[in-house]
C-alpha cells in the first residue's frame, strides 16, 4: 500500500518563515543583537534553502548564529502566531488527506495497472508559502498554498500533494539518463512531468472538484493528442504498468509537439 506519511519538521517551519515569508527583511528587527557582519553570515546560511533540504537542515541546524536566529525570531508573538496557522492547516489537509484516502490511493492502483508500495514523506508547511516541491534524491516532498481562488479548497491541496508523490513514484533518473544533452533530457522530463498532470491536476481534479487545476504552462507545447494516447495506456493492455508506459513514451521520436 502506499503510505504517505505527514510530517512536520520545526527548523523546516522556521526555514520556510525566513526564506519564504520574511526574507528581505526579517533581520532588521534585530539589529539590536546581529551585527551586520553576522546578518550578512545568517542570510548566506538561509540563502542555500532555494532548493529545500532536510539533509542540509540537519547540517546547519547546530550552527550557533542558526540557533541564535532561531531562538529569537520563534520566541516573537508573530511567529507563534504563524506557526498556529501552520498546525490549522495542516490538520485540515491531514483531515481531509483521511477523509478521501481509500479513493485516492483506489484510483492511483489503478492507473498504475497495480497496487503501489511505497512509503513516501511529506513536509505540510504554512499555505502561505506557496510551496510544492519534491526532493527525488532525499526522497520527501513538500506542500503548502492556498492561492486567491483556492483558499479553504481542500481538494486543491490534495491533487498537488499527489502530483508531489507521483514525482516520488516516478522520478525522472528512474527514466533518463544523465548524459543526454539538456534538450533530449528537458524533453524527456516534460513528457513524465506531463503525465504526472494528467492523472493528478486533470483527472483526479475531475473526481474530487469536478474541474482541472491549473498546469505548468511550460509543458502547453505538448500537443493535447498526447492526452489520447494516456487515455489509450489505462483502456488497453498493451502496456503492464505506467512505468512501461512512460519509457515507451519517452523514447519514441519527438512527434509530442504542438
Amino acid at each position: 500500500m502506499l503510505n504517505i506519511n505527514f510530517k512536520n519538521n520545526k527548523d523546516l517551519d522556521f526555514i520556510m518563515y525566513f526564506y519564504y515569508l520574511k526574507s528581505n527583511n526579517i533581520l532588521n528587527n534585530y539589529n539590536n543583537l546581529f551585527s551586520n557582519e553576522e546578518k550578512g553570515q545568517i542570510y548566506n546560511i538561509m540563502s542555500k534553502f532555494n532548493t529545500i533540504s532536510i539533509e542540509l537542515i540537519n547540517e546547519v541546524k547546530n550552527k550557533e548564529l542558526y540557533k541564535k536566529a532561531y531562538d529569537e525570531i520563534t520566541n516573537t508573538n508573530k511567529y507563534k502566531d504563524y506557526l498556529k496557522e501552520t498546525k490549522n492547516y495542516r490538520d485540515k489537509v491531514i483531515g481531509s488527506y483521511n477523509n478521501k484516502k481509500e479513493l485516492i490511493l483506489g484510483y492511483l492502483n489503478s492507473v498504475n495497472k497495480s497496487e503501489i508500495n511505497e512509503n513516501i514523506d511529506f513536509y505540510l508547511v504554512n499555505p502561505s508559502c506557496y510551496q510544492g516541491s519534491s526532493n527525488m534524491k532525499e526522497r520527501f516532498a513538500v506542500f503548502g498554498s492556498e492561492k486567491g481562488t483556492y483558499k479553504g479548497d481542500m481538494n486543491y491541496a490534495l491533487v498537488y500533494i499527489v502530483h508531489e508523490t507521483l514525482h516520488l513514484l516516478y522520478p525522472y533518473n528512474r527514466f533518463i539518463s544523465d548524459d543526454l544533452d539538456f534538450e533530449d533530457y528537458r524533453y524527456r522530463a516534460d513528457i513524465i512531468h506531463k503525465i504526472i498532470e494528467y492523472i493528478a491536476d486533470r483527472d483526479l481534479a475531475i473526481i474530487l472538484s469536478g474541474k482541472e487545476y491549473p498546469q505548468h504552462e511550460h509543458l502547453d507545447y505538448i500537443s493535447e493528442e498526447f492526452y489520447n494516447d494516456y487515455k489509450k495506456y489505462l483502456e488497453s493492455n498493451e502496456y503492464n504498468n505506467l512505468f512501461e508506459f512512460i519509457n515507451a513514451c519517452i523514447n519514441k521520436e519527438k512527434t509530442l509537439n504542438r
